[in-house]
């Protein structure tokens, strides 16, 4: 599978890789408390998995995303822990850059290079140019992530294929961060 040849791939990089399958737990939403912002600044009211995420992410080398893909968009697991973990690492201050609107980061440590794998049942380029977007203006816009590479794999495309397009993808990503 495909996520089976990325963790390959990383191991042979040296990565040590913590993976998270959101579908394994119980991933609650943000109910919009802002608790997090205020009382309890970068630290999300529910004790779950995503009050462990923030954390993770910004003390990795490299975040690996794998998500399914959908009429262009991602699921509700993905959707509920990327927004818990997007609010709990920005702040409530915000400032312009580059003519837009961005939250300031509660930390001042840099935030990893990023690597989504969308997996898509077949190939479709307007599904995919939709979440290419969705993933540019969302994840990446909030995440601010210093590099990011997107791929798509799907169902029909052979092992070699797959193992071929996710190390070009990591060698484009350390190409691009360092």
């Amino acid at each position: 599978t495909a996520t089976e040849s990325l963790r390959e791939l990383l191991d042979k990089h040296s990565f040590d890789v913590t993976p998270m399958t959101l579908v394994d737990h119980e991933v609650r939403g943000c109910v919009g408390c802002l608790k997090c912002f205020f009382h309890t600044p970068g630290q999300c009211i529910f004790d779950d998995l995503c009050r462990a995420l923030p954390e993770r992410f910004v003390n990795s080398d490299l975040a690996v995303f794998v998500i399914p893909v959908s009429f262009g968009g991602f699921g509700a697991d993905f959707a509920r822990a990327y927004t818990r973990m997007m609010i709990q690492l920005e702040s409530h201050l915000a400032e312009i850059v580059d003519g837009e609107l961005r939250r300031k980061r509660r930390s001042a440590e840099e935030h990893p290079p990023l690597l989504v794998v969308g997996l898509e049942e077949r190939p479709d380029s307007d599904v995919e140019a939709i979440f290419t977007n969705l993933i540019e203006r969302s994840v990446c816009h909030h995440l601010q992530v210093p590099a990011f590479e997107l791929v798509f794999l799907d169902a029909e495309q052979p092992q070699a294929q797959v193992s071929v397009t996710l190390r070009d993808a990591l060698a484009e990503l350390e190409r691009r961060s360092s």
